[in-house]
């Protein structure tokens, strides 16, 4: 579920120069909700997102954490364990997603 985009271009409605920049915020709350249940601090930094961002070639990319990142990393230091199999699931679902949003 795609909850919204923050698009940077008000960088330049405020004269400054910033190639095309997007931020998807996404999740599933059935998946997020127990989480953010458990550690309400969580909530800073889920949902996760993805950056849609344009080089200073022209060319675009779609960037994202990692499940592991996001288990091993983003989840402890709010009190919450790393779940590898949760993580997997993440990436699997993610890089299905990016292929579907990129072809």
């Amino acid at each position: 579920m795609v909850f919204t985009e923050l698009d940077h271009a008000t960088a330049v409605k405020n004269g400054l120069t910033l190639p095309a920049r997007t931020v998807i915020v996404f999740g599933n709350p059935r998946a997020g909700t127990p989480n953010m249940q458990k550690a309400p601090t969580l909530a800073i930094d889920v949902p996760p997102k993805a950056l849609v961002w344009q080089d200073d070639q022209g060319k675009v990319w779609l960037t994202f954490n990692s499940g592991e990142y996001l288990h091993d990393y983003v989840y402890p230091p709010h009190g919450l364990p790393s779940n590898p199999v949760a993580a997997k699931a993440f990436d699997e679902f993610v890089v299905h997603a990016a292929k579907q949003a990129t072809e």
